[in-house]
């Protein structure tokens, strides 16, 4: 019943904060009415708690409860960044929208930037940088677009 649902990477997201504590709640029913059980998922959907802390304990208790460690904020980040990654292998997302979309939407919720992640920010920051000043060659952008590739590579290979 609850296939599509992945705690892994809902782990992920708690754990880099993109997953705020006031949709705990809500997410929580999402979870129980997809067949997915814990006594502190209830407890969230029934708390009257709105302090941040509060409820991401139990949403904590939650995971672990259902068997899920949260994973270190660098496993996180990679974890989140692999279907992206593929997804520009794939060719459905551009190179440089995508590393835009893993710096943007998962690099910028860490302290610092995990080796595996490192390119991706590095080299969007450089296309945007060429691009603010009109001198982005055709050369260039292959050598980027390239650079990318290889780290989408270098990341799903670690799946």
């Amino acid at each position: 019943m609850h296939e599509n649902i992945n705690l892994t990477e809902i782990a992920s997201q708690f754990v880099l904060g993109t997953i705020r504590a006031f949709e705990l709640p809500s997410l929580a029913t999402t979870l129980l009415a997809s067949g997915i059980e814990s006594e502190s998922l209830v407890q969230l959907v029934i708390t009257d708690e709105q302090g941040s802390e509060q409820l991401n304990d139990l949403f904590q208790k939650a995971l672990f409860e259902l068997g899920h460690d949260l994973p270190k904020p660098d496993e996180a980040a990679c974890l989140l960044s692999k279907p992206i990654a593929r997804s520009i292998l794939l060719g459905d997302i551009p190179e440089y929208e995508g590393a835009m979309k893993i710096w943007k939407e998962i690099i910028d919720h860490l302290e610092s930037v995990p080796d595996e992640l490192w390119t991706f920010k590095s080299v969007a920051s450089t296309i945007e940088d060429y691009m603010e000043f009109s001198t982005y060659s055709a050369e260039l952008k292959a050598q980027c677009e390239d650079e990318i590739r290889k780290a989408c590579i270098r990341l799903t290979e670690n799946a």
